[in-house]
């Protein structure tokens, strides 16, 4: 199928954490050339992309999903399906069902649990990543709806940020202040 990319080869978790400027650079100029109407030209980039580090881009190898959906291929749709679902935990649904995401991750109680529980130290970026990755193990195989999926893309990408603002005002005891903590009353809506 045209537009097909196989990226099979793991990659390490150093490696899925590459440049995120770099990363919505090419999300954006993708998102341009689809507004242009240039759409060969977004999933050239794309496909690019993750033929470089298809594993290490997620959001991605979403964004060619939506693309070749919208453009009506489902072969490519299909081929692209099959791999993202080899590299990550997310369930992309069938090309007919395009939109339906199923459930939030507030649907995955113990992996709630779990992310509050860590939260927000380093530990719950392993944990996310493990619950975002294929092949990690810690996760138990654990599969996610797609929007659960993009919750936890989403708190990994707010983790990361408030660990970094920890890090650059940490005490030398490595304290993260309190303005990077979930307050209680937060937390028992985020598991409620």
């Amino acid at each position: 199928a045209g537009g097909g990319v196989d990226a099979s080869g793991s990659l390490s978790p150093a490696m899925r954490s590459s440049g995120t400027e770099e990363l919505e650079d090419i999300r954006h100029q993708a998102e341009f050339f689809v507004s242009l109407g240039q759409h060969d030209r977004a999933v050239e980039i794309l496909t690019t992309r993750i033929a470089q580090c298809g594993e290490s881009s997620p959001l991605v190898c979403l964004d060619l999903l939506r693309i070749y959906h919208m453009l009506e291929l489902e072969p490519e749709y299909n081929f692209m399906r099959t791999e993202f679902q080899h590299w990550f935990t997310g369930r992309v649904p069938a090309f007919a069902d395009f939109g339906s995401e199923g459930r939030a991750l507030d649907r995955y109680t113990q992996v709630m649990d779990r992310i509050v529980q860590l939260w927000p130290s380093v530990c719950v970026l392993e944990y996310i990543e493990d619950c975002l990755y294929q092949h990690t193990g810690t996760v138990d195989g654990q599969a996610f709806d797609l929007q659960a999926y993009r919750d936890l893309l989403l708190l990994h990408t707010v983790a990361k940020r408030i660990i970094r603002m920890g890090e650059e005002g940490a005490s030398a005891d490595g304290h993260v202040p309190d303005g990077v903590r979930i307050p209680a009353r937060a937390q028992t809506a985020l598991v409620s």
